[in-house]
């Protein structure tokens, strides 16, 4: 399955929040510059739009705090990678207490566990991921929420 055309995309997304058109963004880039890898990533639906609906979810085993995106891509001593997104300008004090305990479980066992606060954010935190693998990537590591600019100072990419 292909990316959706950007122009099409964009009606689509035209009254969706920043965080929603920041993951478009975000794929679209993944569709371009890593085909490869986008084709091992997915985004996990874990919301639902009602109490039903996320109660049928629930027993179909959706859990509660799961993160935005799994790259299925290992890279150095990860296995994958369990990306979160939120909106540019959020914090740490934005991750609930359930996205924290599946990022750090999923760190425990062998994943690269992040949260990425925007689009350009991500795209540093994944072409860190991919790239360097070899690099100390704890900066990018879930909870240590460092502003993409201050990032870029410190790594050439």
């Amino acid at each position: 399955m292909r990316a959706r055309p950007v122009s099409q995309a964009t009606r689509l997304l035209k009254n969706a929040g920043p965080e929603a058109r920041d993951c478009h963004n975000f794929m679209h880039w993944m569709s371009v510059v890593y085909r490869d890898v986008w084709e091992r990533t997915t985004h996990i639906a874990n919301e639902g739009r009602d109490a039903k609906e996320t109660y049928f979810k629930q027993l179909l085993g959706m859990r509660s705090g799961v993160s935005d995106y799994f790259i299925g891509q290992p890279a150095g001593r990860f296995n994958g990678c369990w990306l979160e997104m939120k909106a540019a300008g959020a914090t740490w004090s934005n991750v609930s207490d359930a996205q924290r305990d599946w990022l750090t479980k999923m760190g425990e066992v062998g994943f690269f566990p992040a949260v990425a606060y925007g689009y350009d954010h991500a795209v540093e935190i994944v072409t860190a991921y991919l790239r360097h693998p070899q690099y100390d990537l704890t900066r990018y590591w879930a909870g240590n929420a460092i502003s993409a600019k201050r990032l870029r100072a410190g790594i050439e990419l």
